[in-house]
């Protein structure tokens, strides 16, 4: 198959086109937006410029190998959101270091999962949108370091290696993976083989699906972790946050990367939802809330709702407008997408600061509380909510899926109440996440408490995701990356969706 010839990518020259139009509350609020971007990128430029992480408050970075040597993960991460800002300049500065300072021979064990989506994909994402020789040839070269990872008896990779040696490990030497880590390679490494005439790169990362398809499900349900094929049975509970969330996301996307070709990718994200409506979406006691729990491996029900898994309202709405052969299952997920998205814009709406926490817990019933109340101190959101916090998961680390739901939903909908809940989510980033000298948002240590204490971090996603998708639902034009032509890694990066 053919991948989609690439759209022009409006955003890209919008920089210099806009003065010449009048502009929309919403073009200065995505002014705005970019504006701060470009802020960020020149603090982070000036302080770690090839640091795999940024920190703003001490203006330093964290590389993963020695001597100061990264493997692009901030930099490759942020290639496509700069383009589609508008901001060459700075994306020119990105693909300059890549071209001339980036190597993967560096001696650090790396997760294949993150390097997957977030340095391979944010290179395949820049060579979409440019058509770059040079992204791909940098494509090219880490995967085939990340081929290492998948030599093993059943073809599911190590979820860590060693980019200068090849040789796979587990964490802490415990031979056990988790289900996105083995899911959420597919769509990547499939491009690249597409875009190198090379089937080496997808035959590793089929493989290790093929592991995958094949094991016992609880009504499409995956376990979250899982032994490797080698050590035992499947155990641990289900959920579809961390750990395990976008490897239902991929069965989707993957589906669609393909033209709809591969039917069974589509049955089996159908089938995932159903046993996601049947065995982990709750409605809260009082508030009504519509959430998406844990089921651990004893059969209890734990009602927690994780940031992580508010991608399901996207994911949802994106099943939703692909499923014209289905209309009432498409109303349907469209309701359930709806509903799950409220209840992420109430995590932030909840806090005294407007931000979301990593997880929060929901009262279903008395008898359901009991894990939750066992596992540390909760302390309530919000009066007259049914909605918990949790010491220890009080923190906001700039996290995208909330918003990734509201660009959805958005696109999905034209309802311009999904922008504008955006909106209060990025004067809340502004308000409490702006570094002391206003050069970058950073995490926060505890969004139930006001003045706010800042941690010294700035994750690639923030601007690869977090970014992006602001920008992209204050966008007037819905021709900016349209999702009939392209399908966005769960890092956010565009790839093309193939031609029949």
């Amino acid at each position: 198959m053919d991948a989609a010839t690439t759209a022009p990518v409006k955003a890209a020259a919008s920089g210099n086109a806009a003065a010449s139009v009048a502009e929309s509350p919403w073009e200065q609020r995505r002014q705005e937006v970019v504006a701060m971007l470009g802020k960020c990128w020149a603090a982070y430029r000036r302080d770690a410029f090839g640091a795999d992480v940024y920190r703003p408050l001490s203006h330093s970075g964290q590389w993963f190998g020695p001597d100061r040597r990264g493997i692009g993960f901030t930099i490759a991460d942020s290639l496509d959101t700069l383009l589609l800002a508008g901001l060459r300049t700075e994306y020119e500065q990105g693909r300059d270091w890549i071209a001339r300072s980036l190597s993967f021979d560096v001696d650090a064990n790396v997760s294949v999962f993150e390097t997957t989506i977030r340095v391979l994909g944010g290179l395949l994402g820049g060579y979409t949108l440019t058509r770059d020789a040079i992204l791909l040839d940098r494509a090219r070269e880490l995967g085939d370091r990340l081929l290492a990872a998948y030599a093993t008896p059943s073809g599911v990779p190590y979820p860590m290696v060693n980019l200068a040696t090849g040789k796979g490990s587990y964490y802490n030497g415990r031979a056990e993976v988790s289900l996105a880590e083995v899911g959420t390679l597919q769509l990547e490494m499939r491009e690249l083989s597409r875009l190198t005439n090379e089937p080496k790169y997808w035959q590793a990362a089929k493989r290790a699906d093929d592991v995958v398809a094949r094991m016992r499900t609880l009504d499409g349900l995956l376990p979250a972790v899982f032994p490797s094929p080698s050590a035992g049975a499947s155990s641990l509970g289900y959920t579809m946050g961390a750990m395990a969330d976008s490897y239902y996301e991929y069965l989707l996307k993957r589906w669609l990367q393909t033209g709809r070709a591969e039917s069974s990718l589509r049955q089996r994200y159908d089938h995932a939802v159903l046993g996601m409506r049947k065995h982990l979406v709750k409605t809260s006691a009082h508030s009504h809330y519509v959430f998406s729990g844990d089921l651990e491996d004893d059969g209890a029900f734990t009602p927690r709702m994780q940031h992580l898994t508010c991608f399901i309202g996207a994911t949802l709405a994106l099943g939703a407008l692909n499923d014209a052969g289905n209309p009432a299952r498409a109303s349907d997920d469209m309701r359930l997408a709806a509903d799950i998205t409220d209840t992420c814009v109430d995590m932030y709406a909840n806090m005294p600061t407007g931000l979301s926490p990593e997880l929060v817990y929901m009262q279903e019933s008395s008898a359901r509380q009991v894990r939750a109340s066992n596992a540390t101190t909760t302390t309530t959101a919000a009066p007259n909510s049914d909605m918990s916090t949790v010491d220890g998961a009080t923190y906001n680390i700039l996290r995208p899926e909330t918003l990734e739901s509201l660009f959805l939903m958005w696109r999905a909908t034209g309802d311009a109440k999904y922008r504008e809940r955006a909106w209060r989510i990025f004067e809340a980033f502004k308000k409490h996440a702006l570094t002391p000298d206003g050069s970058c948002f950073t995490s926060i240590a505890d969004v139930t408490k006001v003045p706010v204490a800042q941690m010294d971090l700035m994750e690639s996603f923030l601007i690869a995701e977090t970014f992006k998708y602001f920008i992209l639902i204050f966008d007037d034009n819905p021709s900016t990356l349209p999702l009939d032509r392209y399908v966005l890694n769960t890092e956010a990066h565009p790839l093309p969706i193939f031609k029949a």
